[in-house]
């Protein structure tokens, strides 16, 4: 795993290097401002690692999710019944009480 993400450390870096030197060559010269150089990093450099970072993020939060989906649905499962079960003993004392 860390030879991956040092891989594609490298290969984000070098695209963003080979991006900026493209652009700075490829615009002319009343072109090259800094927003130039910012948009290029965001595009290139930023927005494959806030992506990374997300991804890293999702799978070590993707089993305790799980089990707090299926603590959370097993509680309402259980609400549901303890209603439904609730409401067949309400039944009961009713027919049970009832004078005729």
């Amino acid at each position: 795993m860390l030879y991956l993400t040092s891989l594609l450390g490298s290969v984000i870096g070098l695209s963003y290097q080979m991006t900026a030197t493209y652009l700075y060559y490829f615009f002319p010269d009343w072109l090259h401002t800094n927003t130039i150089m910012f948009v290029t990093y965001v595009s290139v450099g930023a927005l494959p690692f806030v992506l990374l970072l997300t991804y890293w993020i999702w799978t070590l939060v993707e089993r305790r999710a799980r089990i707090i989906a299926s603590g959370l649905g097993r509680l309402a499962l259980a609400s549901v019944f303890e209603r439904i079960n609730h409401t067949f003993w309400e039944l009961g004392d009713a027919i049970l009480t009832s004078p005729v």
